[in-house]
């Protein structure tokens, strides 16, 4: 049964017993007289929480928890098994009610994720992607640099302030992955004076670029 099927149920238990109810708050859909497909479970829940509660002396059955909710019904109504066990179904579905909230929320939490994720995958590939185009650019000038490591770090900072990166990027983008001043092993292949030249014609070139 599921859990319109459950509260219709449980109303209609309570709806035969309306008659001993006076004073406590009323239930309004005639339960005896309609079938599932004109049960309005919204408004039925809410009657059905204000009876309960008054039933069971508390205010308001938010303010307590399903277990407590159990415990005064059974320590109150022990000598009164109808209404007890009358109660007790009612807080089955409470509990039945609560599970399916709960799952609902699951669902929705692991969708949220999902799509949190698959936006970060794209983001990332575009990422590569641009990283891939220009570093290729970068390359094809044979520039004395590592040209991914350059534009992974420049986008980096990017993200975190666009104007300082890219002013660091066109006059200073050794910053973001040093010249190549030595060779595989370990000799000078350029001056100190020849490696700013060329890292300001690396800038330059990336200006132009438009990274």
């Amino acid at each position: 049964m599921d859990i319109k099927g459950k509260l219709f149920h449980v109303y209609k238990l309570f709806y035969a017993q309306r008659s001993v109810l006076n004073g406590a708050p009323a239930l309004t859909i005639p339960a005896d007289q309609i079938g599932m497909d004109d049960f309005d479970d919204v408004r039925a829940d809410g009657e059905l929480r204000m009876l309960v509660a008054y039933l069971i002396g508390v205010r308001d059955l938010s303010q307590i928890s399903i277990r407590q909710g159990i415990k005064i019904v059974t320590d109150a109504y022990s000598s009164q098994p109808q209404w007890k066990e009358l109660l007790l179904d009612y807080f089955d579905y409470a509990l039945s009610k609560e599970e399916e909230t709960l799952k609902q929320q699951g669902e929705t939490l692991r969708e949220e994720t999902a799509s949190v994720l698959l936006e970060i995958q794209r983001h990332e590939e575009i990422e590569n992607e641009t990283i891939e185009t220009y570093a290729d650019k970068l390359e094809a000038q044979h520039f004395p640099i590592d040209a991914r490591k350059l534009i992974r770090n420049y986008l980096k900072m990017r993200r975190r302030d666009s104007q300082k990166a890219w002013e660091v990027l066109i006059q200073n983008p050794g910053y973001f992955s040093p010249i190549i001043v030595e060779d595989k092993n370990g000799q000078s292949v350029m001056t100190p004076q020849e490696a700013m030249a060329k890292n300001k014609e690396i800038g330059k070139f990336l200006k132009n670029l438009s990274v």
